[in-house]
């Protein structure tokens, strides 16, 4: 089986996490979920290079990927055509501090086609909203992440 490794930034502000609704039009299922800035690791590249290089892409902005990541997920994906692949995520906490404006401008034509929308979150409008998320536990794991209680271990969500 195929494995697909991404590297995915919960970036925080103001206690409130940045997510981007994307609709996965590539996988079956025809879903639409709020996820966090990030992609795929390219040939050669580390988790760390491929966080550095989507944050840029995705947001415009430059950040210094963490030491290690906190949360992980791994789940098998079906492809349209009906092969399967094992999706390996590592997600990495970024807190900003300053007041930054986000550009858009790098995205692909796939990315300006795929994603819904983007926003901020809080803890409270995410567990009151009907949309659906990257993993059922984020309002949860916003909470400790805003408290920078930070998983010893790598976390699985």
């Amino acid at each position: 089986m195929d494995e697909r490794k991404s590297s995915r930034a919960m970036i925080i502000k103001d206690n409130k996490v940045f997510l981007f609704q994307f609709h996965f039009a590539m996988l079956q299922g025809d879903k639409t979920l709020w996820v966090t800035p990030g992609g795929k690791v390219e040939k050669g590249e580390s988790y760390e290079d491929c966080l550095e290089r989507e944050v840029s892409e995705e947001l415009g902005i430059n950040i210094v990927c963490p030491d290690r990541h906190h949360y992980e997920r791994k789940m098998i994906c079906t492809r349209l055509n009906g092969e399967e692949f094992l999706s390996v995520e590592r997600y990495y906490v970024i807190y900003l501090e300053d007041d930054i404006n986000f550009s858009y401008e790098n995205w692909t034509q796939a990315e300006k086609n795929l994603t819904k929308n983007a926003r901020w979150w809080t803890s409270d409008e995410i567990e009151n909203s009907d949309d659906e998320f990257f993993t059922d536990q984020l309002g949860k794991l916003l909470r400790e992440i805003i408290q920078r209680n930070l998983p010893e271990k790598n976390y699985n969500i």
